[in-house]
C-alpha cells in the first residue's frame, strides 16, 4: 500500500529517467510507519557496486531487505515486470547483500521495484 501511495505522489505526466524520486519518498514512509527493527541504509557501496536501499535488522536472527528502484517511460504490464525482474538480477550480480552475509543477516529478502508514471510492479525473491 505505502508503495502505490508513492506512486500517487508522482505526476504521471513527468517521468524521471533516475529512481531518486522513489528513494527519497521510501524511507520516510518506511521511518512513519514505526518499523524501527531495522536500520535503513541508502545508496552505499556493498558488493560490487551500490544499492538503492537496505534494511539491516538489529537482531541479525531476523529477516534484512535489499532494494532496487528502477524506473521506464510509459511501459506496459510486461514492461515494467522485466524492469522489477532487472532490479532483482542487479541486486544478485552485484551481490548487494554482502554487508548483511557479513554481519550474520541469515535471510535476505531482494526487491525489484519498478515505477512507470504511477503504475507499479515488485519482484520478491529470497536470498
Amino acid at each position: 500500500m505505502a508503495l502505490m501511495n508513492m506512486a500517487d505522489l508522482y505526476p504521471s505526466s513527468y517521468n524521471r529517467s533516475y529512481t531518486s524520486f522513489y528513494k527519497e519518498r521510501f524511507v520516510p514512509i518506511y521511518l512513519k510507519n514505526g518499523t524501527c527493527r531495522l536500520m535503513p541504509v541508502m545508496c552505499r557501496e556493498a558488493g560490487e557496486g551500490r544499492f538503492d536501499i537496505q534494511l539491516e535488522p538489529k537482531d541479525k536472527k531476523q529477516v534484512g531487505y535489499v532494494l532496487e528502484f528502477k524506473t521506464g517511460k510509459d511501459l506496459d504490464e510486461d514492461g515494467l515486470k522485466a524492469l522489477a525482474e532487472e532490479g532483482n538480477r542487479q541486486i544478485r550480480e552485484h551481490r548487494y547483500y554482502t554487508d548483511m552475509e557479513y554481519h550474520g543477516v541469515k535471510t535476505i529478502i531482494l526487491f525489484g521495484i519498478a515505477f512507470s508514471g504511477k503504475k507499479v510492479c515488485v519482484k520478491v525473491e529470497e536470498r
